[in-house]
């Protein structure tokens, strides 16, 4: 259900580029200056808005294969490198080659995802190819040997901006990067299991992380060559929930380290500029750290819910200047939550870290990684019938950076990664307090005790019913 939910993220624009001016450059390549800008809304009706001024490579060196016309089947090999196009005609396959192989370094190809040509790389389809060879083996098929596109070999100048559209009343055009969110993106979807055993489990009663923000990405290129890029989130606002149900039949020492893969890959803006495709995409890993101590056979609820205003989180880079980080000014508010068995005594402290990498294709990818973690204390007394608690928190931030295109030989190791750290609160108070006891049965036990029962039964039937 939660892949269903972020598969519904895709955000797809149709661009009706106009082409403003046309012309030969000094390497004598025809190139395209396209200029304008358009609107889109996504399924859950977030709107977007994307604006443009580019020269690219024009005339017939860059090949739409799932907008032709004249192109009835595309195969490609497992890396969707080697392709195989078959034509209409025999015609059209022999224009097609004549094209390709007359401007050898620079022919391009784009699409294939209409027939199932797929990368295993990162990328959700290689949408953009460059063309080494191209051979008319039969007669109404070209083979094409192909590497990897880059957008600074199509595009020579100009910029394109892609970003939301603010609004006044709260979340409204928002995007929602989550984990285990409702559709409101503010609260959980459904308790998840983190740890269970014969004697002890874990479970996020309350636990989700649902971040609102407007997506912010500018690119530039001069002469063929990348010489701006900012991407990330603006106006990020965090609803996080952090309630964990510990149900334990006996003194209990865990620590566990666990890892999701949540959102493996969700485009969120697709949309092209002339022939050449531009996706946006996103994947959400989420860790989860959990290290505590429990004394008695008890069971009980310890936690408590955030709302965290961060604010701006987003890079930028030159060739000059290199990287610059726009940071967040954060605050944080909690309401903490406390309900079990007077008898229940812990410690410990649970960290659930998600990372929202944001994709943009062939360009630059960002991390933007929060870290909060719980700090508890909790103790009962039984002769007061009370359970009480000291909770913590400490929370960072971090974003990471890389470079997709290619750059100076001088600059690789300065500027190809990047990483910084946003923020560190260091640990803080939320609060002590005490709950009157409140008795609920464990379900771990009473599952212990049906698989006991069911074992008792089954040796009874061994005993007396059964014979050689």
């Amino acid at each position: 259900a939660l892949m269903q939910r972020w598969a519904l993220l895709l955000f797809a624009a149709v661009s009706f580029a106009a082409i403003v001016d046309q012309f030969t450059d000094e390497m004598g390549y025809p190139i395209d200056r396209h200029k304008g800008n358009f609107d889109g809304i996504d399924s859950n009706g977030k709107p977007f808005q994307v604006e443009y001024d580019l020269q690219m490579l024009g005339g017939s060196l860059i090949q739409d294969l799932d907008g032709s016309a004249v192109v009835s089947k595309v195969e490609c090999d497992l890396e969707g490198i080697a392709l195989k196009i078959y034509f209409k005609n025999s015609a059209a396959a022999s224009d097609f080659t004549v094209q390709m192989n007359e401007n050898v370094n620079a022919s391009f190809v784009t699409g294939g995802a209409k027939w199932g040509c797929m990368s295993t790389s990162d990328d959700p389809a290689v949408v953009l190819r460059r063309v080494l060879k191209a051979t008319h083996t039969e007669t109404n098929l070209v083979e094409l040997v192909t590497t990897e596109g880059k957008y600074e070999q199509v595009i020579k100048d100009g910029s394109l901006q892609v970003k939301a559209v603010a609004h006044n009343d709260g979340f409204e055009n928002m995007v929602c990067l989550g984990w285990n969110v409702n559709d409101q993106c503010e609260d959980a979807s459904k308790p998840i299991d983190i740890f269970r055993d014969d004697y002890m489990a874990l479970t996020c009663e309350d636990c989700f992380i649902g971040a609102h923000a407007y997506l912010y990405m500018e690119i530039k290129f001069h002469m063929f060559k990348l010489y701006h890029v900012a991407a990330g989130l603006k106006d990020i606002e965090v609803k996080a929930g952090l309630n964990f149900l510990f149900d334990s039949n006996a003194h209990y020492s865990k620590y566990l380290d666990k890892t999701w893969q949540l959102v493996k890959q969700a485009t969120i803006v697709s949309f092209s500029i002339g022939p050449v495709p531009i996706n946006v995409w996103f994947n959400i890993p989420l860790q989860v750290i959990a290290e505590f101590n429990i004394q008695e056979t008890a069971r009980a609820e310890v936690g408590a819910t955030g709302d965290w205003k961060i604010g701006d989180a987003y890079v930028e880079w030159t060739p000059s200047t290199h990287w610059r980080v726009v940071k967040p000014n954060p605050h944080f508010t909690w309401e903490k939550h406390l309900d079990g068995m007077a008898q229940f005594t812990s410690d410990g402290k649970i960290s659930v870290i998600p990372s929202f990498i944001l994709h943009a294709e062939n360009i630059i990818s960002t991390s933007l990684t929060f870290e909060p973690s719980l700090y508890f204390d909790a103790h009962g007394d039984l002769k007061k019938k009370e359970l009480c608690a000291e909770l913590k928190y400490e929370m960072s931030a971090d974003i990471e950076a890389e470079l997709k295109v290619n750059i100076p030989f001088n600059l690789i190791k300065l500027d190809k990664k990047f990483s910084k750290e946003l923020f560190h609160t260091g640990v803080k108070e939320i609060g002590n307090w005490c709950v009157p006891h409140k008795y609920f049965p464990s379900v771990l036990q009473v599952s212990i005790r049906q698989r006991k029962f069911t074992s008792y039964i089954s040796i009874f039937l061994n005993q007396w019913f059964i014979t050689d």
